[in-house]
């Protein structure tokens, strides 16, 4: 669970997210992107792939980049690829939304970019405070979806 998500934020968004999809991807996304918050070389891979099915143009994915993760991470990967290319209804950081109650996800991913200095992701410090000013305003005019404040924090950490 992200730092400052309430459990039942999360377990109304996973119930939601589960109907929508299945809850094996609601859990590997869950999976995924809790590592991705992370510092060691499965972040780094985590980040990779949600970039990557957040805009691939931008931020090409390495497929064997996935040879670093660990078997329960490799499965995780797997699943949120396979509901991307079977069926992506929505991307990657509107599933986020759902499952954390927020629609700031989009930011968040830019701050991930810029965070692990990807190519392609906003340069300098007027872009990084620009970011961070957006999502702290979007936090602030946040209704939560389910009535329990859904604030992440360390997002502009």
């Amino acid at each position: 669970m992200s730092a400052g998500t309430s459990s039942a934020t999360l377990l109304q968004g996973f119930a939601l997210l589960s109907r929508q999809t299945s809850p094996q991807f609601a859990s590997a996304l869950a999976l995924i992107w809790d590592h991705a918050q992370g510092s060691h070389g499965g972040s780094r891979v985590c980040v990779s792939l949600l970039l990557g099915l957040y805009n691939g143009k931008r931020f090409p994915f390495e497929l064997t980049e996935l040879r670093c993760l660990d078997d329960a991470l490799t499965e995780a990967a797997f699943t949120v690829l396979r509901q991307d290319a079977l069926r992506c209804e929505r991307e990657v950081h509107e599933w986020l939304n759902v499952l954390y109650g927020t629609r700031s996800m989009g930011a968040r991913f830019e701050l991930l970019a810029i965070n692990w200095r990807k190519p392609r992701a906003q340069k300098g410090k007027a872009a990084r405070q620009e970011i961070e000013d957006h999502l702290a305003r979007m936090l602030a005019a946040e209704r939560p979806a389910f009535g329990v404040p859904a604030s992440i924090a360390g997002a502009t950490a």
